[in-house]
């Protein structure tokens, strides 16, 4: 087992030691923490498969970032996080204010899924959020819905 995967087994072992400890059930971040680790092997997973090809394809969203970045209440932080995703953006950050497109191929087929208006740092911070995970799911469950009406259809 790798250094990594052994520190997100020992995670998983810690929280679920503080459920079975507590018999109350697992705090709410504890409880977030265990499905993040469970998304995140699953990802790592469905990445090593063979037949499975994953693709992540940023572009520069065309919405406007005023007004869609951030709605905080304060003004004056709207615009100054607003005016950090437009600098980013003007030195070619595509990551600064992205639509993004996860592609899943599996079996000859094809699917994608997009999320517009998102900010994150680069493509591994894109992984890390949950939206990935979701996304990779979504594309499966039609590839395999797909799938089954072919079979149907060709039998």
């Amino acid at each position: 087992m790798t250094k990594p995967a052994q520190t997100k087994a020992k995670m998983n072992q810690t929280i679920l030691a503080e459920y079975q400890r507590t018999r109350r059930g697992l705090s709410y971040p504890a409880k977030w923490a265990l499905i993040y680790a469970k998304q995140w092997a699953r990802i790592k997973e469905l990445e090593a498969d063979p037949e499975l090809t994953i693709e992540i394809i940023a572009n520069q969203d065309g919405s406007s970032v005023r007004g869609n970045a951030i709605a905080s209440g304060d003004d004056d932080t709207d615009k100054r996080i607003e005016d950090e995703i437009i600098e980013r953006l003007d030195r070619g950050d595509v990551w600064a204010w992205a639509l993004v497109e996860v592609r899943v191929s599996k079996g000859g087929l094809t699917e994608s899924d997009y999320l517009g208006g998102c900010s994150y740092r680069d493509e591994k911070g894109f992984k890390r959020g949950g939206y990935y995970y979701d996304m990779i799911a979504r594309c499966l469950e039609t590839i395999n819905a797909e799938s089954k009406e072919t079979e149907c259809a060709i039998t």
